[in-house]
């Protein structure tokens, strides 16, 4: 169930046109994003699975004595990612309780300490150095200061990397073949889950996503439909006319490449425009 607390930071954000992303992770949210990541479209998923069953071995050898899951999931990934390992400590974080409990399930045998809190809150200073911080799933890009939130977590820490999943777009490519992943039943559902929890239905308006050039990103709105007064009952602002469901940056490669190059890139694996690279610091 969605807290009063949480129904009103829903509305806040739709009225400063934030993305309303980490709440479809909630609730019932979550099992729409199951259905999202085991869909035939959304092949971010798979690809990152596939990346990590080929080059498991050397991402292993990398990681450190302590280890950190940012934004861990259902664990799945996690669990392929540490398969055989013994771990001193592991940590794992999500915003999503219903996530965590599935994750504690899949990664049961390491005892992992939990955080459930969303990045914002996490206190860097209370984790140890040594780390391998890891974020897949495209976690890093959901954030429109992904380069701050990097440098958070290099500033703070020493002798520790960071491993991350992302998908990254080449020079020239198809924006339209992009933004079709996300063109589903079930994406919508999910992505549609926080409007839905503080009373807006579908009919209220209609969903329309596109590739925002000037964000290389994959933004995908809920259109509020003009003549409807319950703006007005649920606490919209009268000048908003949108929400934003969710907005996945999709960098191209060089400049990636270009804002990292402040780190050691230890490993680099690709498969489509996936990529799961380790930066150490």
């Amino acid at each position: 169930m969605i807290s009063q607390e949480i129904k009103k930071e829903i509305i806040r954000d739709i009225n400063k046109e934030e993305s309303l992303l980490k709440y479809s992770y909630l609730d019932k949210g979550v099992n729409s994003f199951l259905e999202v990541i085991n869909s035939p479209n959304y092949y971010t998923f798979k690809n990152e699975m596939n990346l990590i069953n080929k080059y498991k071995n050397k991402l292993q050898e990398g990681l450190k004595e302590n280890i950190v899951i940012l934004g861990v999931g259902d664990g799945r990934k996690a669990k392929e990612l540490l398969a055989g390992l013994k771990i001193k400590n592991l940590t794992i974080i999500d915003i999503s309780s219903e996530m965590i409990s599935l994750a504690k399930e899949n990664l049961s045998i390491y005892n992992p300490r939990i955080i459930n809190k969303e990045f914002e809150e996490i206190r860097f200073e209370n984790l140890e150095d040594n780390t391998t911080f890891i974020l897949l799933g495209g976690t890093l890009l959901n954030f429109k200061d992904w380069v701050s939130f990097l440098l958070r977590i290099k500033n703070g820490f020493h002798n520790s990397n960071i491993i991350l999943g992302v998908e990254l777009l080449e020079k020239e490519c198809n924006t339209e073949e992009v933004v079709n992943q996300y063109n589903t039943e079930a994406f919508f559902k999910y992505s549609f889950f926080p409007l839905e929890s503080i009373g807006l239905t579908r009919k209220h308006g209609f969903v329309k996503q596109i590739y925002n050039h000037k964000r290389e990103a994959v933004e995908t709105w809920f259109i509020l439909d003009k003549k409807e007064d319950i703006k007005k009952r649920i606490g919209i602002k009268k000048n908003v006319s949108k929400a934003l469901l969710c907005m996945s940056i999709k960098l191209k490669e060089q400049e990636f490449y270009e804002e990292i190059k402040k780190y050691d890139k230890l490993l680099d694996y690709k498969r489509g425009n996936n990529h799961i690279i380790s930066i150490g610091f």
